[in-house]
């Protein structure tokens, strides 16, 4: 090979090599700073997520605590509305004495259950939201008794309730056999989130019972 065709493959071979280098440079930072944007917006969203979660948390004055805890407490009542700490929803039941809750599952069933069995390892306490029914014009039940019958009979129906998260879940459930009207305060709250409502939504439709299966519950 001359000199001269050496030296213009030499040249030809680094104007490639460049290229591939800038290229390569390029879709990296473009790469980089999109992970960036992602985990900027991921971080927002989580963040007020997790600010929702505690305004939730600071309307009741009761700890989480372990079921086992809970159920050795002398102010444990029958009738009383527990709030079982999840990952994103909290779940919640109605105490009926002797260690058994009745609660509205996400399966479309009331039934009677261990609270030991529902909570598992997570924690749980007494929470009657009396300010989120106060602020609704609400009053409880007559008596603790009625509250405790009427969750009795509840979990008797062979039907199954037409579950959706979004408005018709287990807290409705629980404020319904408390209060006499159901309301769900976590999904009031997190009403102002966006995403949180999207979400919310989609899985309420993709949980909730057919119609020639089901039928809406009414509490009253």
């Amino acid at each position: 090979m001359s000199q001269s065709r050496r030296i213009k493959t030499e040249i030809t071979t680094a104007k490639h090599s460049s290229g591939w280098d800038i290229a390569g440079f390029v879709i990296g930072s473009i790469m980089s700073i999109a992970t960036v944007g992602i985990g900027i917006w991921s971080a927002k969203k989580v963040d007020g997520y997790e600010k929702d979660r505690k305004l939730i948390h600071r309307r009741c004055q009761n700890q989480f605590v372990s079921a086992q805890e809970l159920l050795t407490d002398d102010e444990l009542e029958e009738g009383d509305l527990i709030e079982f700490k999840r990952t994103r929803y909290q779940h919640w039941a109605i105490y009926v004495g002797n260690g058994e809750v009745v609660h509205l599952k996400n399966t479309g069933r009331i039934g009677s259950d261990y609270l030991i069995r529902v909570a598992g390892k997570g924690l749980c306490r007494v929470n009657l939201l009396e300010q989120a029914a106060k602020n609704r014009g609400l009053k409880r039940r007559k008596s603790r008794k009625e509250i405790v019958n009427f969750a009795k009979k509840m979990s008797g129906v062979s039907y199954k309730v037409s579950y959706n998260v979004y408005s018709n879940n287990c807290e409705h459930f629980v404020t319904s056999c408390f209060y006499g009207t159901g309301f769900s305060e976590q999904q009031d709250i997190l009403d102002n989130n966006v995403t949180i409502r999207a979400v919310a939504k989609l899985r309420g439709s993709s949980s909730a019972c057919s119609p020639s299966s089901s039928q809406r519950l009414n509490y009253n």
